[in-house]
């Protein structure tokens, strides 16, 4: 999977600010609509090197950071469920 050169300059760039505050709006915008909002899972589930630079800069796996939002969202449906 291919990363971007512009957030090679770590948590200081700007690019690197807009797209952490893009991939934190997917995430509450996935779980707020109980993980069936298409563009939000898109962005986040499908190849997306803006999201595997996030990821890279914060040194995060970004299967990893997938797998724990995909638990998260779960569990937010069965505590909904139960209420």
């Amino acid at each position: 999977m291919q990363t971007l050169t512009c957030l090679d300059r770590g948590r200081d760039s700007g690019a690197y600010r807009l797209w952490v505050t893009i991939t934190l709006d997917a995430v509450e915008t996935l779980k707020a609509s109980g993980g069936r909002d298409k563009l939000a899972s898109s962005f986040l589930f499908d190849d997306n090197p803006f999201l595997v630079g996030v990821c890279n800069v914060l040194d995060i796996d970004v299967d990893t950071f997938r797998e724990k939002l995909q638990t998260v969202i779960s569990k937010s449906l069965d505590f909904k469920r139960a209420a």
